[in-house]
């Protein structure tokens, strides 16, 4: 089973909030992996936008009641709002979100990255 955080179960939000140019923040977000069976995750969609970095790395399996760990990193390098969203395909499944259309493997979660550079 997997779940993302609040209100929204099915979705990451991660607001860096406003940092000065040349600056940078780090976010590290974690998949817990709440079921009886490994969970395999992977990224999709990695397109960002070059002011946020994402350390996803080899995911291994994630066996129950343990949990993975990736980073991003936003580092702004002109003023004004910035934000990507990217996929993470799951072999999980969260009762709370629709399966992807097409897809009878698990559920996804969606991250959303936002950030100002100022």
């Amino acid at each position: 089973m997997i779940r993302a955080n609040d209100p929204n179960p099915c979705e990451i939000d991660v607001d860096f909030g406003t940092l000065g140019v040349g600056q940078s923040a780090t976010a590290f977000i974690q998949i817990m992996n709440s079921g009886v069976a490994a969970l395999d995750v992977s990224q999709v969609n990695p397109a960002l936008d070059p002011e946020f970095i994402l350390d996803f790395g080899p995911q291994e399996s994630i066996p129950p009641g343990t949990l993975s760990q990736f980073t991003v990193t936003f580092q702004p390098d002109k003023v004004g709002e910035v934000s990507s969203t990217f996929t993470i395909q799951t072999d999980g499944i969260n009762p709370d979100c629709p399966a992807p259309t097409g897809s009878s493997s698990g559920n996804d979660i969606t991250v959303v990255l936002a950030g100002t550079g100022s």
